[in-house]
Parts: C-alpha cells; sequence; structure tokens
C-alpha cells in the first residue's frame, strides 16, 4: 500500500465465512479521501446596511444579520479495516473513517461497503452489494462555539440489477 499502512488485525466471521481483517490508515500527506457537503451558514452581522423607504438612512445601531452558505470541502487522513475472503482473495467488506477535526463542521464520517460475487451478462464480478455511512454534522456551522447541536444521519444503499 504506497503512502499508507496496512496490518493484520484478526479472523472475522461474515455471512458464516472465517475472513481474514487487515486494518489501513493513510496520513493526509498521501490522502485522496475528500470529504464534500454542502451548506453550511456563514452569518456576519452588519450596522447601518438597512434603507427604509425613501432613503433615509437606518437608525443609528440598527444591525442586521447577511447569511450566506458555504460549502465543507477537505482532504483528509483516513483509517479503517479491509476484510479478504483467504480462499479467493476477494475483498468482501471495506470500512473508511475519516480523521475529522472537533472543531470541523463535520466530526465524522464512516463507511461500510460490502461486495459480493455477481453474475452480469455471464461473466462473475465481485461489486458492492450494499453499503451506509454514518455522518454527525453540525447543522448550525458554529463547531467553534462552546455548545452547539449535531445531526447525525443514516445512509443506506443497496445495489442490484447490474447490466
Amino acid at each position: 500500500m504506497s503512502g499508507g499502512k496496512l496490518g493484520w488485525l484478526r479472523w472475522q466471521t461474515i455471512d458464516g465465512k472465517q475472513i481474514a481483517a487487515f486494518s489501513f490508515a493513510v496520513d493526509k500527506k498521501n490522502s485522496h479521501f475528500d470529504v464534500n457537503y454542502c451548506c453550511f451558514p456563514s452569518t456576519e452581522t452588519q450596522t447601518n446596511i438597512a434603507q427604509p423607504a425613501g432613503g433615509v438612512s437606518a437608525a443609528p445601531g440598527d444591525i442586521q444579520s447577511l447569511t450566506s452558505w458555504k460549502l465543507f470541502k477537505k482532504v483528509v487522513p483516513y483509517h479503517g479495516e479491509v476484510f479478504v475472503d483467504p480462499d479467493t482473495g476477494a475483498i468482501v467488506r471495506v470500512i473508511t473513517d475519516a480523521e475529522l477535526k472537533p472543531t470541523d463542521f463535520i466530526h465524522q464520517e464512516i463507511m461500510c461497503v460490502d461486495y459480493d460475487r455477481v453474475v452480469v451478462n455471464g461473466r462473475p464480478f465481485v461489486l458492492p452489494i450494499d453499503s451506509f455511512s454514518i455522518v454527525e454534522v453540525v447543522p448550525s456551522g458554529e463547531s467553534y462555539s462552546g455548545s452547539y447541536s449535531v445531526r447525525h444521519t443514516l445512509f443506506s444503499v443497496e445495489y442490484q440489477n447490474y447490466r
């Protein structure tokens, strides 16, 4: 594994079969893992920006908030586990965990993809059959403040009808 670390972890049973589990880790310098979510508020407070009808200036001290929406996009280090069938060498599962900072708007992103043998047009392939992701997000975009709320989301995908 170029630019990363790979090591033996354990034997694990998946679907009644003994599977070899390995750990892996990739540092930020060698990472291509892109965490990309939209959109988080960026709020600015400004004074004297409101203009009442007739062009009269707003009263001193009038305050308004301007909110724009920003993309969270960052290449991060990551680690995880890869599960290999010792009889065939086929990968049966990959779990990837992004290494994010507590001050990031995205606190956690874990993905798990299961693979199996699928016949497409009479030919066998090892392809994804299902996956899920768990994400912890600071929806208000105020991860820097002392207190904030978080949102946990589970995404689940089933792959089928390969052609």
